[in-house]
């Protein structure tokens, strides 16, 4: 099954099947996401902020429910001041349903971009 992904930050709606990790995601569409590690789950910074509600524009009805739960190791790897379900990261979270996550700034500057 695929489901919507949107970036609003970006403008970006793009298909994704059912499964896949935001980090798959965006490298498969091209969208810059900070990830030293290559999404080995080691370095914590492919951080992605969920977005809730509806989004009218593209019909997406994002909730955090639509992503796969989050497990103890990436809860480790989130930084102590992100708030867990939140924020998330994008080599963890898998899609199980129509999601909205904004990229922040400086997740798209460094040098390991993907």
């Amino acid at each position: 099954m695929n489901y919507k992904v949107f970036f609003p930050s970006l403008g970006r709606l793009v298909l994704a099947e059912e499964g896949m990790t935001l980090q798959e995601i965006a490298r498969m569409h091209g969208i810059r996401l900070n990830a030293p590690c290559n999404g080995e789950h080691k370095c914590g910074k492919c951080r992605v902020k969920v977005i809730e509600g509806l989004t009218d524009q593209y019909g997406v009805d994002s909730k955090a429910g639509h992503l796969s739960p989050l497990i103890a190791e990436e809860r480790q790897l989130l930084q102590r001041d992100e708030q867990p379900g939140l924020f998330r990261l994008a080599c963890f979270a898998q899609v199980t349903g129509d999601i909205a996550v904004e990229i922040e700034d400086d997740n798209t500057d460094a040098d390991n971009i993907i």
